[in-house]
């Protein structure tokens, strides 16, 4: 998994995963391949567009609860998750910690 640190976004992350949701197909490249250049394609789990809804880590973080308190299921219906569990796909970009108080800020 490749890892870039982004001046603009403020944050280590893996280049090749949606930031909100963690999604990655392997070759996807949602912030290209600089980090620094938003595709501004939908992604297609949780529906951010990257580059406009992603654009800050606290707009990412705001997306992120949005989404999972909604119920999160994928965006796009052709793609089918099988076992799916939104915790451990969130390990593509999130600590284990930081996992553990996104549940806690889930039942607030």
């Amino acid at each position: 998994m490749s890892v870039r640190m982004s001046q603009k976004r403020d944050q280590l992350d893996p280049i090749d995963c949606c930031p909100v949701c963690g999604y990655t197909d392997g070759e996807f490249l949602p912030w290209g391949e600089s980090g620094e250049d938003p595709s501004f394609f939908i992604c297609p789990c949780c529906g951010v567009e990257y580059g406009y809804e992603d654009f800050t880590v606290v707009a990412a973080a705001k997306y992120r609860l949005a989404w999972l308190r909604r119920g999160p299921k994928p965006f796009r219906s052709s793609i089918e998750f099988r076992d799916w569990d939104w915790a451990v796909q969130m390990r593509n970009i999130m600590s284990s910690e930081e996992i553990e108080q996104l549940k806690v800020q889930l039942v607030r």
